[in-house]
């Protein structure tokens, strides 16, 4: 029984040629320079997220306090 290990229907010889295919394409230092680009791309997503998460907390909030200000001036 063979047991092949794969991620998105890419197995490792697959891996492998991408692998050397960016190399020859990008080079040693352009492979390293993608490589950074990459995290930073994925750093910027992050901070992305995070900040359109804050944009929703704060939407929250400002519902919350129209409700509350509503509320407030019925009573008055």
């Amino acid at each position: 029984m063979v047991v092949y290990a794969s991620l998105f229907g890419v197995g490792a010889p697959e891996v492998l040629v991408i692998g050397v295919v960016a190399l020859l394409v990008f080079g040693p230092k352009g492979l390293v320079e993608v490589a950074r680009n990459l995290e930073k791309k994925k750093k910027l997503c992050e901070l992305s997220s995070q900040l359109s998460e804050s944009f929703r907390f704060v939407k929250l909030i400002s519902r919350f306090l129209d409700q509350a200000d509503k509320k407030f001036c019925q009573l008055l």
